[in-house]
């Protein structure tokens, strides 16, 4: 964070009680004018506040009345106050003119009055810093609602003082632990408040049933059939219970910072929606999101949150002098496996993951080293169709066991990026990634995208063979990137891309050649057999990575990058 904007966050939050005093001076200046202004002169008057004469009321009795009615003896008196209400305020905004200048750019524009229907007041013609008092005490009574966008609500954000942020957060915590904008501190705790409170339905439910509130979600998991009826039937979600103790188990783990950025039981149908972070993302050097695939929710989360965990150690092992921040994101609706050919639950993902990931560019505090989108499977084809399509403004993507990158995307500068900064990873004995290359040959297309890791698609290949692989593929191979038992190709290579230094990987010997496509030669094969050939795709992928011995033990807390096999 740099000091100019910490200087510029302090002083607006010093700037906001002065706004709201001269907010309430105004009123109380627009009240007071009609009574010692005269007849026919009123909150209509739309000349300056400094160059009108003195107007008295010729009833002397009326002119008594006023003066106890207003505090003000004329308007002589009115303009001197509102000329001292000005003067504070203008000292005030040049200690924070940089976050003027950007609420000035999002729309704030002075000399205009704000929230008012019918004639324009009078003070107010000439005020128009202080709408923005009068438009974040509309917020905080409810008047009106917080701006659309994630910039406006940030900005909206910082002009509040932190009692009136706490007063947000525990009246309405699902609504802005979820709202993008919102500080990640600020959503992890209200997040955290609708959490305990479905964890406290959860316990007062078996107290009224006389068993033991589970503690986690293997406990729940042991609870009979029928009493889980029993809860359902007395209103509780029997889903969203075992998916609140599993986000639980997630949250701190041995003492590793942790943010819950987003938390809703209900989406999907019940399938929830979640994104964990570890790190502080507001304050990280650098930040990496990542996208699971098929069959991925919060029945599972612990799988996604495990990876992005181990993601997350060896990173911070890879450089010590930065603090790099991993998001477990279950964002999106995933497709369970009858939807997993179609790219309709990529589409809708896109839009999601675009938005969530462009609002760390607002809320966090300065310059983010890089903005990485880590998507595994069917979550690469989530992040490629969010490049093409939702202007995701990440610095590099990294796609590892992608059946395709979605959309009309066939080379890594469709998806608005440099080959340098796609990186793919895709193990030889990948099921998901070998039929792709099935599809593509046996049925002329690509059902979700083209294969990035193909030397058409031209983006950088790095490492991710399993040493447990076998002979042949198998599904297993598709879920061994984030293996850190074995310390893995993958996630050495994966820690190395989102600090920032992918650019090393092939110093270290962590790049790996692409798949290409050899055609099959027919000239010397029977006039039949050529006829019946005919017309059939007859290019054969083949993998380098295939024919080369993996190797494992690759550790950043130890400095290794390739080991003996």
């Amino acid at each position: 964070m740099s000091m100019s904007f910490l200087n510029a966050e302090r002083a607006l939050s010093e700037l906001y009680p002065v706004l709201v005093a001269g907010r309430r001076m105004t009123d109380d200046l627009n009240r007071a004018f009609p009574m010692l202004a005269g007849p026919g002169q009123g909150s209509d008057f739309a000349g300056s506040p400094f160059d009108f004469a003195q107007q008295l009321l010729s009833n002397e009795d009326a002119r008594r009345a006023a003066r106890t009615r207003t505090g003000f003896d004329s308007v002589a008196d009115l303009d001197s106050a509102y000329r001292q209400v000005l003067a504070r305020v203008e000292e005030e905004t040049g200690f924070c003119s940089e976050v003027l200048s950007r609420l000035a750019a999002a729309g704030a524009a002075p000399g205009g009055s704000v929230g008012r229907t019918g004639a324009r007041s009078r003070y107010d013609a000439s005020f128009g810093l202080l709408g923005e008092a009068n438009e974040v005490a509309s917020i905080l009574d409810g008047t009106i609602g917080f701006p659309a966008d994630p910039k406006g609500v940030h900005q909206a954000w910082l002009l509040l003082r932190p009692e009136q942020r706490a007063e947000l957060l525990k009246g309405d915590p699902a609504r802005f632990g979820n709202l993008n904008g919102i500080p990640a501190a600020d959503r992890n705790t209200a997040n955290m408040i609708t959490l305990d409170a479905q964890r406290l339905l959860l316990q007062r439910a078996c107290e009224e049933l006389g068993i033991a509130s589970p503690k986690s979600p293997e406990d729940f998991d042991r609870i009979p059939p029928g009493i889980l009826s029993v809860l359902e039937v007395r209103g509780l979600s029997v889903q969203g219970a075992r998916q609140t103790l599993l986000l639980k188990a997630q949250l701190a783990p041995g003492g590793v910072p942790t943010q819950l950025l987003a938390y809703e039981p209900g989406a999907y149908g019940g399938k929830g929606r979640a994104a964990i972070a570890y790190g502080d993302v507001d304050r990280a050097d650098s930040v990496a999101f990542c996208v699971p695939g098929l069959n991925s929710g919060l029945h599972n989360f612990g799988d996604v949150a495990g990876d992005a965990l181990d993601l997350f150690k060896q990173a911070a092992l890879a450089d010590r002098d930065q603090h790099t921040a991993v998001v477990a994101w279950q964002g999106y609706d995933a497709p369970g496996l009858s939807e997993v050919l179609s790219q309709d639950n990529a589409e809708r993902g896109a839009r999601l993951l675009a938005t969530d990931v462009n609002t760390m560019r607002i809320t966090h505090t300065g310059p983010i080293g890089a903005l990485t989108v880590v998507g595994h499977s069917y979550g690469s084809t989530t992040t490629g169709l969010a490049l093409q399509r939702e202007q995701l403004d990440v610095d590099q993507v990294a796609l590892i066991g992608s059946p395709g990158v979605g959309g009309d995307a066939r080379t890594a500068a469709d998806l608005g990026l440099d080959a340098s900064r796609v990186f793919v990873g895709s193990a030889s004995r990948d099921t998901v990634t070998l039929a792709h290359g099935l599809s593509s040959n046996i049925l002329g297309t690509d059902t979700l995208g083209a294969d990035p890791s193909r030397d058409a698609f031209g983006g950088t290949r790095f490492k991710a063979e399993s040493v447990d692989r076998g002979l042949t593929a198998t599904l297993s191979d598709h879920s061994r990137y984030y293996d850190a038992d074995n310390h893995s190709e993958s996630l050495y290579s994966l820690a190395e891309i989102i600090t920032g230094h992918g650019d090393q990987l092939g110093a270290e010997g962590m790049l790996a050649g692409p798949r290409h496509e050899v055609g099959l030669d027919t000239s010397d094969l029977p006039l039949a057999v050529k006829l019946a050939l005919r017309g059939l795709p007859l290019d054969v992928a083949v993998d380098p990575e295939g024919f080369r011995t993996p190797t494992a033990g690759h550790d950043h807390a130890n400095d290794v990058g390739t080991p003996s096999p």
